[in-house]
Formats: structure tokens, sequence, C-alpha cells
């Protein structure tokens, strides 16, 4: 048999074991690698964004709370059917990608663009429909702080007349002082240069 004829699940899950092995060095670099210590945060930096955003649990955030960590980090709204959740599985799809030793140390963040309806209850039930673990967040803020974290990420969003909204679908990566690493501009993403950027970041992790 030809390797255009093996079935989908084997190719699939040779690209799988193909990315750990290119990833390996990076991973055990980025287990070896000292924790950094606090200091002042980059003029770059999103966390330097004073807004308070609410989780799906209900605990009250900074975004300056996820600084010593990198962070994958999308905008989406919960009542979306189409794009978002692709952009969810996507991010899940990085997480499974990542070594073990990486994968506990990196954060996935989902923020909606749709305060009005994106209540609390509403996170809780796309964080439980999606089936995201204790890495992830699934966070709301207000309007202006909502927009503001929008146009740092360079996230475009509008509502319709029919309640849905017309939106990029950028996933980002941010290094452990917060400052933006990598964007993928589309899904599906190029997921072998989302997961390695991912890695280099882990790897770099300084915190500024």
């Amino acid at each position: 048999m030809n390797a255009s004829e093996w079935p989908a699940p084997i190719v699939r899950r040779l690209a799988r074991h193909a990315l750990l092995a290119l990833c390996a060095p990076l991973a055990l670099a980025v287990a070896q690698s000292p924790v950094p210590q606090r200091g002042a945060l980059p003029e770059q930096s999103l966390y330097r964004l004073a807004s308070r955003w609410t989780n799906y649990d209900g605990r009250s955030i900074a975004l300056a709370d996820l600084r010593g960590q990198p962070v994958v980090v999308a905008m989406v709204y919960t009542s979306c059917t189409m794009t978002c959740p692709m952009i969810t599985r996507e991010m899940q799809a990085v997480q499974r990608d990542l070594p073990p030793e990486v994968r506990a140390r990196v954060r996935f963040v989902l923020a909606s663009f749709d305060p009005a309806r994106d209540s609390v209850g509403a996170l809780r039930q796309h964080a439980e429909k999606m089936g995201l673990d204790d890495r992830w967040l699934v966070v709301r803020a207000s309007p202006s702080d909502t927009r503001q974290l929008a146009v740092l990420l360079g996230v475009s969003y509008r509502q319709l007349p029919s309640g849905d909204f017309d939106h990029s679908n950028i996933i980002s990566v941010l290094d452990a002082g917060g400052v933006l690493q990598y964007q993928s501009p589309r899904v599906p993403a190029d997921r072998p240069r989302l997961v390695r950027s991912v890695l280099e970041t882990a790897q770099a992790r300084t915190q500024k």
C-alpha cells in the first residue's frame, strides 16, 4: 500500500508523532530553563491594561494575573455556531499537541466580545460544552474594556442586525510578560507553526 492510500486516522497519527518529535528539543529546553523573576512590565505588555474580567466561575481577574506563563488567547462569543467553536477546537488541538511538561504551564483564554449576552452562566455553559479543563479561562468585561483589548490584539468585530457578529478569527500567543509573540490570522490555523510559537515562547519565557 502506498502512503497516499493509508487510512486518514493513520496519517493524522503519524503527523502528530512527527510534530512531537520536531518539538521535543524545545520541550526539553523549556523544562530545564529557570523560572523568571518578576519585574517591571515591558512597554508593549497587554498586562498594563487596567481592565477587570470575570471568569466563567465568577472570579474577577486582571490580565496581569496571567503574568509568568505563556498565554494563547482569542476573542469569541458563545452563541456563535460557526467559526468561534472552530477557534476553540483549534486551541484545544494546540493544547493536546504540546508536550505534557509544557502543557501544564500554558494558559488558554477565550475573551467574549458580546458581554451583553455572555453572562457568567453563558460562559460556564460554553466551557462545559467545549470540555475545557482548568488551564482555560473564559472571560467577559465591560464593553469599553472589551474593545480596548480587541484593538490591541487587532481583532475587529461588529454586531449584525440578526444579533450575530462579523469578526476576526485571530489566535494570539503572549509571552510571560504579556507581549504579543505570534498571531494566527485565520482558522483552520497553521497548527505546527502555532504549536512551535507556544514552545518557543515557553522556552524564552522572560518576564520583563
